[in-house]
């Protein structure tokens, strides 16, 4: 008997919720996290020279609770999610403010002289990545099928 029969497996199609959800918790916690931390050590950040250029736009604690008020909006996406309008205002506030700070930190990290390190660049590149896969999936759940079956070989 042999291990692969034809048609005896079914493939599972990720579907456009299963996919963009733990993304978005997973952004609710950095941005919440990153809220709090601004709000509560000020100080911190004042420190790093990364910052400086943001923290002199706007305060520590303004910052802080934007960053908790994008959190609230991706959690609230996350209950809400087949409200299209809440996902589309918190995916949009999410990508303007991490694409902001992002061009903030490259500015910065190109400037000569700059203390500042690559890393803050490449993180908030990643929060672009996972905020932009986690809105390109939106609102697609019910367009894809749950299972298809994978036949094998291939017609």
């Amino acid at each position: 008997m042999p291990l692969l029969r034809p048609g005896s497996f079914r493939l599972r199609i990720m579907r456009g919720y299963i996919i963009s959800r733990p993304t978005q918790s997973m952004m609710t916690v950095v941005f919440g996290g990153l809220g709090v931390a601004l709000i509560t050590q000020p100080g911190r950040f004042a420190l790093a020279p990364s910052f400086n250029v943001i923290l002199q736009l706007l305060p520590a604690c303004a910052w802080g609770g934007m960053y908790l008020i994008v959190a609230l909006l991706l959690l609230a996406s996350i209950v809400a999610r087949h409200r299209f309008t809440i996902l589309v205002i918190a995916h949009t506030v999410a990508l303007a403010m991490v694409a902001a700070w992002e061009a903030i930190f490259l500015t910065e990290y190109v400037m000569p002289g700059s203390r500042t390190v690559i890393v803050y660049s490449l993180s908030w590149a990643v929060f672009i990545l996972m905020l932009t896969q986690s809105a390109s999936t939106l609102g697609h759940e019910r367009d894809r099928p749950a299972d298809l079956p994978l036949t094998w070989p291939a017609p």
